[in-house]
């Protein structure tokens, strides 16, 4: 599971720059602007679809080929996407919940009460992209997953409106 978890953390830190880039930007942005929740919850998402990429890098590279001759099985394969993609959100959890508190303490307005609640849906937000998500793409294959999730995240609005 370390090698799985080693390997994945590599492959972030060369093919997901740009997303911790703009996990980055945004979290600067949300700091001095206002309260735009965009700003705060988009970077969730954002660490959310990091393990879909990721999946897409091992399908492209033929790697999930070549992982059945090593001695891992799919479910330890799986649960390395699930837990690099629970990393990388509470990464950006803890990182945007602390930009907010020392943005409200400078305002002069610190709430426990909202920076719980902005906690609590960044929990839900980052949490909802991967499991919505993985399945599918598991199940089905980069290409097809991500249709699927597309598909489902279309009528989840449409219902929504």
């Amino acid at each position: 599971m370390q090698g799985l978890l080693l390997k994945d953390w590599y492959m972030i830190k060369k093919y997901c720059r740009a997303y911790l880039l703009l996990t980055v930007i945004f979290t600067v942005v949300s700091f001095f602007g206002e309260d735009n929740l965009f700003l705060i919850f988009y970077p969730c998402f954002l660490c959310g679809v990091i393990p879909v990429n990721l999946i897409a890098y091992d399908e492209s590279s033929r790697w999930t080929q070549y992982s059945e001759a090593l001695p891992y099985t799919r479910a330890l394969i799986v649960s390395s996407k699930y837990l690099i993609g629970i990393f990388t959100q509470l990464a950006v959890i803890i990182l945007t919940i602390v930009a907010q508190s020392i943005r409200m303490n400078m305002a002069g307005n610190f709430s426990l009460s909202e920076l719980l609640m902005i906690a609590m849906s960044m929990v839900s937000i980052a949490s909802l992209s991967s499991s919505i998500c993985l399945p599918f793409i598991f199940k089905m294959g980069v290409e097809k997953g991500r249709t699927a999730y597309y598909v489902m995240i279309g009528i989840v609005c449409a219902g929504a409106a």
